[in-house]
This record gives structure tokens, C-alpha cells and sequence, in this order.
């Protein structure tokens, strides 16, 4: 038994014939040696066949196979050997023979020996196999294009063996796998296969690898569309945009790509095409394969715009001069866009922080308004902003006559002033007589004591002030103020040059600051000087620090040189808080608000005298050395207010004396006085 393995398939043959130790060799099994007896050669000779070849599988050579035949005799030796193919012409073997035919060969042969004894005939089988089998193949499936198949295909192998008949057909895919054939394949998956296959016959020949190529694409090409621009928003382009169709096709590769714009003819697709104008393109495009599948028409869609949005601005508002506006303006923005269309509005006040525009609105402050504006379009397009100065004004000027220059200087002085469009003229008139425009300070002599001056001013937006009166007056009042020892009407007022003060040895190491006077009186004297009373007027008077107000009486003279006691005020003198002598005869009246000192109906060429009491805070204050002192004068002021402001002071100078061992008092003149006052309130006619 004999095993080869071959091609990887294992085959298992007997093999009958003797082989030669140089080729293989297949032969008969010889007879057994015969028995010669002695006296003679009775056993006939012994012929072996040696067969030289390519042995191959069951039994059969692959080459032409050369046959030695051998013969042998122990007796009295071979004479001959003979050998036929056709048991009928025998022909005497001379040397090897060679024996080629395709197929089986039967060589039969025998020996005799000298002594005449005839070897049975034997016989030999030749089996030659030395052309391989054919293999052909077949295919089935739907036919495309350049022999390409656009379905599965059914592969058919079919062999022929002429000799020693087929052993297997085998096939492999891409050189991948030897497998066996035992029926017909379907391949279904797209692309090029490389088929290679052969056929083993009986014998062993093994065929040719034979290939051949199996082309399928069931599937129509992939194109795509590639664009190239400066994208926007929502699918718009902000340039022009260059398109790439790009196929492909996993299997038989692309033929042509055709494409066509909007309602434009077909045409073959060779390289990339640029859109530059606005506007909305449709591109339409298929491919083909070399199979023949056609792709499905394709479509995209190419929006561009590049041109940013326009937008206006409409003011609502009532028109002043110079392009101001002299009510609250409406504001509308309108934008347009012939592209992508308008996606949003904004707007801003001061061109960082913006805000998105929906409806009208209003601007109500006044000035010089900055508003910018832009658009923006549903490509993405951004207009540059715009910037518009709405101007509103309507608040008119304010005009204001300088009555202190005027009492001052005799000078008319109009000062007009507008925060907004600014002012731009100012008119006046006098006691109501042509206005004229105001150009500058002019000098002006009140006639009668009393002129009417009216004025107004007109800003540059067109804003009209209501007209102002002011009464210009000449001097109204003389006022006059000082320092007393004693108060009005005493005969003894007479203005003090110097406030004395003098210090008290207290203990040891100290020193008492005395007066000689518990309490001092500020007078103040105010004259009516014109030839009609003033109808109110108001008398502040404006103490040191140092001093505090015990108390005051209010006096009228009249013209006539009548002295009325009109007010007095006690503050912690006595028993009452104020005494009060509304001087009823007179019809002036005279209140006090714990500040100023209200005078109403103050008849022409009249006075007022008021006189107050003041304590000195610092009297019995202690010092450690007199030194210690450092004031050298005390200012007393009075305010008086009428149509104008006049003021008056006294200075009252102070002077520190050395020290002295008694102090000296006036305390019983200020007792009579303050006696005196709270009588006075005691009495229903307070004329003396």
C-alpha cells in the first residue's frame, strides 16, 4: 500500500509491479524457482518485467514508461525471451522497449531455456496518463457593459479527461483557499474576482492553473456634491461658490457624470463649476458606471448672497428749526433685502450695546441723540451700521435779568441759557412798549421808581420761552447796624468802638473772663426811601457764635415821627416766651419765624428799628492764663430782603484788660429794661 499526498489531497493506490532501484518500475510477481532433478532441466526459465516511468496514482504512469525484461533459468539457461502486445506476433525482446501509448497497454512475454522448456506466459499492464484534464468554464447573470454583469452570476466549471477519467476539479477566489467543485457557484458580491481553477485527473496530472474574471456591479454609482464658498447661515453662501461633483463606484469605476442648471440643457461633467452672481441655483446631476448602472437624478441647491441688507430710518415728530425736533420722535427702521431675505434689526445709543429692533419707538430725551442702526439678512449678510443724530428740544430757554448788576451799576444785564439747540435770540420790552432784540448790557434809569421790564428768549430749535416780568426799582431801603450798650429808643444807644473784657483771679492756676455788661444790643435801622410802601420785606440778622439772643422789640416811626411799639420777643427772660404789639393803628404788620423777621406794608419815609439782646457766652468762662484769649473783634450782619437784597455790618473790635479783683456789673439797668418790656405786654396801647 502506498500513500502520496498531493496537493494536499491524499490518494491511497496498490501498485503491483516491481520497481528498478533506479526508476520506478512496476512488474509481475515471479514464479517460484523450479526443482531440477538430477540427469536433466525440467523446470522452464524465470521472466521478470522491469517498467522504468513517472509513476503516478492507480497504478498509472505520467510519462512513457521503458520495460526491461529479465529472464533467468538454473538449469540450461535462458535461449530466448519473446514478448507480444497482442498475443498474436511475438517478437523476441532484444532490449528495452518504450512504450508511449496514452491509456492501457498489456505487454505479455515468456522465456524458453536451451533444454527447450517453456515459461508460462505472463503479462504486464502499462497505464499511461500524461495530458491533464480540461477545464472550461461557464458563466450566467444579467449582462451589463463592458463585460460586466449587473447581477449575481452562476459559474459553471466543466472537465474532460480522456485517459485515466477526472479525479476532482478544485477553484479558488482571489487566491484564496483551494476548495473542491461539486456544483455550480453563485457570486453576488460587486467588484473584479479573479477565478482560478483547475482539474486532477486518476493518474495524477494535475491541469494548468486556468483563471478568468468575474466582473459584477448590481449598484448604479455615488455622486456627490461638494461646494466651496464662504458659508453663511441656513445654508447660504456669503462669495461665489465653486461646485465639485465627485462620483464614485465601488465596483466597474464611473463612465460620465452628467449635469445640467435650473431648466439648462444636459451636459457632461468635466471640472468644477464657479456661481458668482446672487441668486438661488438648482444643479441637477447623475452618473453612470461602466457596468451601465445609472444613477437616480441628484439634485443641490446653491443659495448665495452677498450683498448685506439696506435699511432706512422714518422720524415721527414735530419739526423745530435746524433739524431739531421740538416733540418726542417716533422712530421706524425699514430694512430691505433682495437676497436671503431680512433675518433681524438691531440698533444702539452708543454703537457697543445693541438691541434688536421690533417695533416703532419713541425717543423722549432731549439733546442730540445718536442712533445707529443695521440689518442683518437671513444669509448672515451684515449691513455696516448706519448712524443718525436726532436732535430734540423741547424744553424753550430760560432768560434771567441780573437785578444785582442793575441795582449795582444801572446796567441791564439779560442772561439766557438753553442746555439743548442753545439759545439763539433774546427779546425784551419796557412797561410794555415794541420788544426788542436783546444784544447786550445796556444802561437804563428806572423812571418814577419803578419800571416793568419784560423778556423771553427763543432757542434754535424754535422753542418759544413764556415772557418774564421783573419790577426794576431804585434803591428801597437804607439800613443801618451796630453795637449798644443800650437799646432802642434809649437816649443812650450810641454805638460801642470797643468791646472791653477783663479777667478774675479764680483759685489758684485760673481765671474768670467778666464783662462789664451781662448783656449787649444789636440795633438795626431800616429806612423806607421810597414814596410807596413796600409791601413786604424780611430782616435777618446774622449773630458771632459767641453770642446768643435773649430777646428783641420791633419800633415804627412813622413818618409823621410817631414811635409804635410793634414786637418784642423774650427768650428765657420771664414768664412768657414773646410778647406781641400788633400795632393795630397802623396797619404794618410784624412777625418772627425764629429765623428772619417778616415786615408787611412798611409806609413810604417810615423806619424800623429792632433791637436785640445778647448774652456773651464766653462771660464767666475760665481760662488758665488771660493769654489764653485770642479774639480781637466780633462781625454782627443784617439781611434785609425786599425786592432786592441789602446787607449791613458792624465790626466791634474787643479789647482784654489786665486783671482786676472786683468785677463791675450793670445788672440793674438790664433788670429795669427786661422789667420795662414785660409791662409793655401787659398794656393794650403800645404807643408812647
Amino acid at each position: 500500500m502506498v500513500v502520496v499526498l498531493f496537493l494536499g489531497i491524499q490518494y491511497t493506490a496498490s501498485i503491483a509491479p516491481q520497481r528498478s532501484t533506479e526508476m520506478p518500475m512496476r512488474a509481475g510477481i515471479p514464479d517460484a524457482p523450479a526443482y531440477t532433478p538430477p540427469g536433466g532441466d525440467l523446470l522452464p526459465p524465470e521472466t521478470t518485467a522491469t517498467l522504468y516511468g513517472k509513476a503516478g496514482l492507480g497504478g498509472w504512469d505520467l510519462t512513457a514508461v521503458s520495460v526491461s525484461l529479465s529472464a533467468t533459468d538454473n538449469g540450461s539457461g535462458v535461449s530466448e525471451t519473446l514478448y507480444s502486445f497482442s498475443q498474436y506476433t511475438w517478437i523476441p525482446y532484444s532490449g528495452p522497449l518504450n512504450i508511449s501509448s496514452e491509456g492501457s497497454t498489456i505487454l505479455y512475454y515468456y522465456s524458453t531455456d536451451v533444454d527447450g522448456n517453456r515459461e508460462q506466459m505472463k503479462n504486464a499492464t502499462i497505464r499511461i496518463d500524461t495530458i491533464a484534464p480540461a477545464t472550461t468554464v461557464s458563466w450566467a447573470g444579467g449582462r451589463g457593459l463592458e463585460g460586466w454583469y449587473v447581477s449575481d452570476v452562476t459559474v459553471s466549471l466543466f472537465a474532460t479527461d480522456g485517459t485515466s477519467g477526472l479525479a476532482y476539479t478544485e477553484y479558488s477566489f482571489n487566491g484564496i483557499d483551494w476548495i473542491r467543485y461539486s456544483e455550480p457557484l453563485v457570486v453576488s458580491e460587486e467588484g473584479l474576482h479573479l477565478l482560478t481553477f483547475r482539474s486532477a485527473d486518476i493518474a495524477g496530472n494535475i491541469e494548468s492553473i486556468q483563471s478568468a474574471t468575474i466582473a459584477i456591479d448590481r449598484n448604479a454609482p455615488t455622486t456627490v456634491a461638494e461646494l466651496d464658498g464662504k458659508a453663511g447661515l441656513l445654508g447660504w453662501y456669503l462669495s461665489g461658490v465653486t461646485l465639485t461633483l465627485v462620483p464614485s463606484d465601488s465596483a466597474s469605476v464611473v463612465a460620465d457624470t452628467e449635469y445640467r442648471i435650473d431648466q439648462s440643457s444636459w451636459s457632461s461633467y468635466s471640472g468644477p463649476i464657479v456661481f458668482y452672481g446672487d441668486g438661488v441655483y438648482t444643479v441637477y446631476f447623475w452618473s453612470v458606471d461602466y457596468a451601465g448602472n445609472t444613477e437616480g437624478i441628484r439634485y443641490v441647491t446653491i443659495s448665495i448672497d452677498t450683498t448685506a441688507p439696506d435699511t432706512t430710518m422714518e422720524l415721527a415728530g414735530t419739526a423745530g428749526l435746524l433739524n431739531w425736533y421740538v416733540s418726542d420722535v417716533a422712530v421706524t427702521l425699514m430694512p430691505s433685502d433682495g437676497g436671503s431675505g431680512i433675518a433681524s434689526v438691531w440698533y444702539s445709543f452708543d454703537g457697543s450695546t445693541w438691541n434688536p429692533y421690533t417695533t416703532m419707538f419713541m425717543l423722549t430725551s432731549e439733546g442730540s441723540t445718536r442712533l445707529y442702526y443695521f440689518s442683518v439678512d437671513m444669509a448672515g449678510n451684515a449691513e455696516q451700521a448706519l448712524m443718525a443724530e436726532i436732535s430734540i428740544d423741547i424744553t424753550p430757554p430760560t432768560t434771567d435779568l441780573d437785578t444785582e448788576s442793575y441795582y449795582s451799576t444801572g446796567m441791564i444785564v439779560l442772561t439766557a441759557s438753553d442746555a439743548i439747540s442753545g439759545v439763539a435770540h433774546t427779546y425784551y420790552r419796557i412797561d410794555g412798549v415794541n420788544w426788542v432784540e436783546y444784544s447786550a448790557p445796556f444802561q437804563f434809569g428806572a423812571a418814577g421808581g419803578r419800571n416793568a421790564i419784560e423778556y423771553y428768549s427763543v432757542d434754535n430749535a424754535g422753542n418759544k420761552e413764556q415772557p418774564r416780568s421783573t419790577m426794576l426799582v431804585v434803591t428801597e431801603v437804607e439800613v443801618r447796624s451796630y453795637v449798644s450798650y443800650y437799646p432802642y429808643p434809649s437816649c443812650r444807644y450810641a454805638p460801642m468802638t470797643s468791646f472791653d473784657v477783663y479777667f478774675i483771679r479764680h483759685g489758684h492756676g485760673s481765671y474768670v473772663l467778666m464783662t462789664d455788661s451781662w448783656l449787649l444790643w444789636y440795633n438795626i435801622e431800616v429806612k423806607n426811601i421810597l414814596a410807596e410802601a413796600i409791601p413786604t420785606l424780611s430782616i435777618t440778622p446774622r449773630l458771632p457764635s459767641d453770642f446768643a439772643m435773649r430777646a428783641f422789640t420791633v419800633w415804627l416811626v412813622l413818618p409823621s415821627g410817631e414811635h409804635v411799639f410793634m414786637y418784642a420777643y423774650l427768650n428765657r427772660t420771664c414768664h412768657r416766651a414773646e410778647a406781641l404789639c400788633p400795632g393795630r393803628f397802623t396797619g404794618v404788620t410784624v412777625s418772627f419765624d425764629g429765623h428772619a423777621i417778616a415786615v408787611t406794608n412798611l409806609p413810604a419815609n417810615a423806619k424800623v428799628f429792632v433791637s436785640l439782646a445778647m448774652e456773651y457766652k464766653l462771660r464767666g468762662s475760665v481760662f488758665k492764663s488771660p493769654d489764653d484769649f485770642q479774639i480781637d473783634n466780633y462781625t454782627f450782619s443784617t439781611v434785609v430782603q425786599a425786592s432786592r437784597v441789602y446787607d449791613s455790618s458792624y465790626r466791634l473790635p474787643v479789647v482784654s484788660h489786665v486783671v482786676k479783683h472786683y468785677p463791675r456789673c450793670h445788672d440793674w439797668n438790664e433788670r429795669w429794661i427786661l422789667q420795662s418790656w414785660g409791662e409793655f405786654g401787659e398794656h393794650d396801647d403800645h404807643r408812647h
